[in-house]
């Protein structure tokens, strides 16, 4: 659910890019963790590492230098070290790439990677992604990097144009293909959504990312459950620590069929409570808060809540600058009946993320579309029911990540069923599904 979904791959293809063979050497295993489909933490430290080294060896190599700023920029763009430093050993790197040869794409590439990923500065990364074509007309990712700001800003016809044109010039890039699919979700897409997304199914099969947001598109598109999970049946699910994607829209499909303790059993042997992904967290406790709420076991829920709550205020005071714990902990405020922390901290996270129906200031698209979505979902745990009806209306009016099909089948809803604005909605948005 992201813009850009992971890192693009930018690899190099000028001949001799250094004299210095123990460079080259870091440097291509460099690129090789960077052409790989991972947002772990630990491939950006490893590709950091690299990189480094490289230029240790050759302090005039401005491809590594370059590489290093788009691997810096990574780091803090998606979260993984939201640190001023960070940032500003991005900027650092990519300038001294710049200084030392101005003339390779891969430099004015990194520029683009840094200011819309560090700085959300759109224009400049347009601007410099430009460049990267003028050097080199035919390269697809300097394409995929300004459909995904265009995405951002809200214009997805521009961002549809600019993946098509990608793909066309890398038709094996899974990345593109896959962020087609998810562009044409947001727009409600879902049967185009569905042939790009299979068509990244089948020249990866292997790869569960691409197979969870299969899923997730027929529950959007059709409200079928069971063909979402048999997508995902055979997908690799869970290793010892880390909740995986797909496992997470495995246990969310469990959740839609009223399967309370299959979803609990599914969480419960997780060693790790929190999955960092790249719009925001995936809390082991806060779901367990949320599915005995289903179960009408109050004593229970809260405790999962009140114990999620300890842990996100901890993070927040370990790291001020990570945005997205906001509208998270709103959720386990309202969870916890604290009707006003739940909507200071909402309504700060949607300051942060401002959408408007006709697109994005100076934010990623559907990290402003899931802000407001957590603010639907704090209404109804608040049993403010008839301003979480207002918000689900704005939230189908706007692209995004939200259905109707997930409205319909989501038991965080059931309280509203039964209202006449319910009905309203449902009947208004009755050519969504």
């Amino acid at each position: 659910n992201i813009n850009g979904s992971l890192i693009p791959a930018k690899s190099s293809k000028a001949e001799s890019p250094t004299g210095n063979m123990g460079a080259y050497t870091y440097y291509l295993k460099g690129l090789d963790y960077e052409n790989r489909w991972y947002v772990f933490k630990e491939d950006f430290e490893k590709r950091i590492s690299l990189f480094k080294k490289a230029v240790k060896l050759d302090p005039k190599f401005a491809q590594a230098y370059a590489h290093l700023s788009i691997a810096e920029s990574g780091m803090y763009g998606l979260y993984f070290e939201r640190k001023k430093e960070m940032a500003a050993e991005a900027l650092k790197s990519a300038m001294k790439a710049l200084q030392l040869n101005p003339n390779i794409a891969d430099v004015h590439f990194a520029l683009a990677y840094y200011y819309s990923r560090c700085e959300q500065d759109y224009n400049k990364a347009l601007k410099e992604y430009s460049e990267v074509l003028r050097i080199k007309p035919n390269d697809a990712d300097a394409y995929s990097g300004s459909a995904s700001i265009y995405r951002a800003k809200g214009n997805f016809q521009l961002a549809i144009q600019n993946f098509k044109k990608a793909s066309s010039l890398d038709p094996l890039s899974i990345m593109t293909l896959f962020d087609l699919g998810e562009t044409y979700r947001i727009i409600r897409d879902y049967k185009n959504a569905d042939k790009y997304y299979k068509h990244a199914v089948r020249l990866k099969p292997d790869l569960p990312f691409t197979k969870a947001q299969l899923a997730l598109n027929y529950i959007d598109w059709k409200g079928d459950t069971k063909t979402a999970e048999e997508v995902i049946k055979n997908s690799r699910s869970v290793d010892e620590d880390y909740y995986n994607y797909d496992y997470s829209v495995s246990v969310y499909i469990d959740v839609l069929k009223r399967d309370y303790d299959g979803a609990i059993r599914k969480l419960m042997p997780l060693n790790r409570d929190t999955a960092d992904e790249l719009m925001g967290y995936t809390l082991k406790k806060l779901e367990l808060g949320l599915l005995y709420r289903f179960k009408n076991e109050p004593g229970l829920s809260r405790a999962y809540f009140d114990s999620t709550r300890i842990q996100i205020e901890k993070m927040y005071r370990e790291n001020p600058l990570e945005k997205r714990l906001h509208s998270t902990l709103g959720i386990v405020y309202a969870g916890l009946g604290n009707r006003d922390k739940a909507l200071a901290e909402c309504k700060r996270s949607i300051e942060m993320h401002p959408v408007t129906k006709d697109g994005i200031q100076g934010s990623e698209f559907l990290a402003s579309s899931g802000s407001q979505w957590d603010l639907a979902q704090a209404y109804i745990l608040l049993g403010d029911y008839d301003k979480a009806l207002n918000q689900i209306d704005f939230l189908l009016s706007i692209p995004g990540e939200f259905s109707i099909n997930k409205l319909k089948l989501d038991p965080l809803y059931d309280p509203l069923r039964n209202l006449p604005g319910y009905k309203k909605i449902i009947e208004k948005y009755a050519g969504m599904d």
